[in-house]
């Protein structure tokens, strides 16, 4: 996926030291700081679409339909130009 600056971006999760440490895909569980787990849905997500922005997480809760969207810093993740 392309960000705001037409630049192919990846999602991924970052270390403790603030580096990329592997790519986030579909069907991956991710956690937040609170220990709520998610499953990343299809699509993965929205890279940023403008400078201030960080982008959007696409989840849901195993076993469920319920969705939702988030910043990928409730991750621990990154959008990161490829």
């Amino acid at each position: 996926m392309k960000n705001w600056n037409n630049k192919l971006c990846t999602l991924m999760q970052i270390n403790d030291d603030g580096f990329p440490e592997h790519e986030v895909n579909e069907g991956d569980e991710l956690s937040t700081r609170d220990g709520e787990v998610w499953v990343v849905s299809q699509g993965v997500g929205e890279p940023p679409h403008k400078p201030s922005s960080t982008g959007r997480v696409w989840v849901h809760q195993s076993g469920t339909d319920f969705g939702e969207s988030f910043f990928p810093g409730v991750f621990g993740c990154k959008w990161v130009e490829s």
